[in-house]
Parts: structure tokens; C-alpha cells; sequence
């Protein structure tokens, strides 16, 4: 999470790295300072075995090995961004649905219809059906 009251500090990039950094942080309608102080967030929070091992990569392996942990780096955070969003819609549908043990049947149906119209009218895709679309 980020913190609000922050200080300014100064970093050394090389030019075609500051060059990057300013069209990502434009691409991203960000402000470079934001982008700078979420990478070092990011970096002081890694475990020194994995900064370590970052710095053994980049430094000695090839350009196509440091892509190769790139790539690993990129699988592990979707991995962990599909788990945490997994976690919040169960934790959503629960709180949702807390009281249905006290619902009669018809009411659970009632329930499900106007659930499944309220999809429809939201542009549900209708995939979980086998549709395709």
C-alpha cells in the first residue's frame, strides 16, 4: 500500500532507463516521482536472497535470461492478482448472501432470476453457458 506522506529522494537511472521510466509513467497518466517511489517500494520489500539474486542476473546472465526471470517475476504477481480477486468476490458473494439459510426456496429462486437478468442487462457474456461469445 502506499503511503502518503512521503519525502523526495534523488536516483541515479541511465538515459535510456530514465527514457523508459517517462513513457511508462505517461502511459500509465503518472507522475515519474509515483513510478520511481513504487519500484522502490516494490524492490526494499523482496527478501535480500531475491534482490541478490536479481543483481547476480542481471549481471551476469544474458539479455534473454533476465527476460526469462522477468517472465517468471510477471507469472507469479498475475498468479497472486487472480488469487487476491478470487478471495474478494468470495468474500463479496458470502457477505451477499449471508442470510439465505433463512430464505425459503422460492424466494432462492426468485433470487437467481433476478440475478441472472441483472447480468444480462450488465452485458454479461453468457460464456458460462458454453456460448462462446
Amino acid at each position: 500500500m502506499a503511503e502518503k506522506n512521503g519525502r523526495p529522494i534523488s536516483i541515479y537511472a541511465a538515459a535510456g532507463m530514465a527514457k523508459r521510466a517517462e513513457t511508462v509513467a505517461a502511459a500509465e497518466n503518472r507522475k515519474i516521482g509515483q513510478l520511481g517511489g513504487e519500484a522502490l517500494a516494490f524492490w526494499v520489500s523482496l527478501p535480500a536472497a531475491a534482490r541478490a539474486a536479481f543483481r547476480f542476473i542481471d549481471g551476469l546472465g544474458t539479455e534473454a535470461e533476465l527476460d526469462q526471470a522477468r517472465r517468471e517475476v510477471t507469472r507469479a504477481l498475475v498468479v497472486a492478482q487472480r488469487g487476491v480477486a478470487s478471495a474478494r468476490a468470495s468474500r463479496e458473494i458470502r457477505e451477499q448472501f449471508e442470510n439465505l439459510g433463512g430464505m425459503e426456496e422460492e424466494d432462492i429462486e426468485q433470487l437467481a432470476v433476478d440475478l441472472s437478468k441483472g447480468a444480462a442487462a450488465k452485458g454479461g457474456s453468457g460464456a458460462w453457458r458454453g456460448s462462446g461469445s
